[in-house]
């Protein structure tokens, strides 16, 4: 994927790799949203370093295998339920951050 001249990319690295679209059906507005989705786990795990409570919020509530409520959130971290709503809307403002901060290093 790279050579001499060129530099590593995760987006280069995996652009390709979504497994719903294959490379040769992709258009060029879907590259850009393929890169981001490519640079997601990264951003996760950033997050999962700054903002651990921000993190389990995201991973329980959209990455969990059984579908979860804002209620159950809440109980679960003993917070109420507007709490867990603006932790969460908070949560995907910072991976936009995180993403778009990437970007902006390329």
């Amino acid at each position: 994927i790279s050579s001499d001249t060129e530099s590593y990319s995760p987006f280069k690295a995996c652009a390709f790799l979504v497994p719903d679209y294959p490379a040769y059906e992709l258009s060029p507005a879907d590259l850009p949203r393929e890169a981001r989705l490519c640079y997601l786990p990264v951003a996760l795990e950033l997050m999962r370093m700054d903002y651990p409570f921000e993190y389990q919020l995201i991973r329980d509530y959209y990455l969990s295998e059984k579908a979860v409520s804002m209620m159950y959130l809440a109980k679960k971290y003993a917070v109420s339920q507007k709490k867990v709503e603006y932790r969460i809307n908070k949560a995907k403002r910072l991976l936009r951050e995180y993403i778009i901060a990437h970007e902006n290093e390329e």
